[in-house]
């Protein structure tokens, strides 16, 4: 696949999930305090929502990769973690689909 294909595919999942955070109503007006970002735990488990890590760590984290046209992770498995802590239903339906596709995407 032509990278620069690919970096925009990302980009594009990134803003869907963006806006499907929106939509559920999960999307925080304020980042957590900088303590919980120092957190060592898979996705700040320990001290932020996977919501709120989602928002505050992986969209900027990869936007920046896919800005600067770093090298992206080759796997990326979300799904998971998603359906462990935000309960599927009619208002997270879109989440769990951007959340999917995301990681079809870095699927090796």
């Amino acid at each position: 696949m032509n990278n620069e294909l690919f970096y925009l595919q990302v980009q594009t999942r990134l803003d869907e999930l963006a806006e499907a955070l929106l939509q559920a109503g999960l999307y925080a007006e304020q980042a957590p305090d900088a303590a919980a970002f120092a957190s060592t735990a898979p996705f700040c488990c320990d001290t932020m929502s996977f919501p709120n890590w989602l928002q505050f760590v992986l969209l900027p984290k990869l936007g920046e990769m896919v800005k600067t046209r770093a090298a992206l992770p080759h796997n990326l498995v979300l799904l998971p973690m998603l359906e462990m802590t935000v309960p599927a239903s009619s208002q997270t339906a879109r989440l769990y689909a951007a959340i999917a596709e995301l990681d079809s995407l870095f699927q090796v």
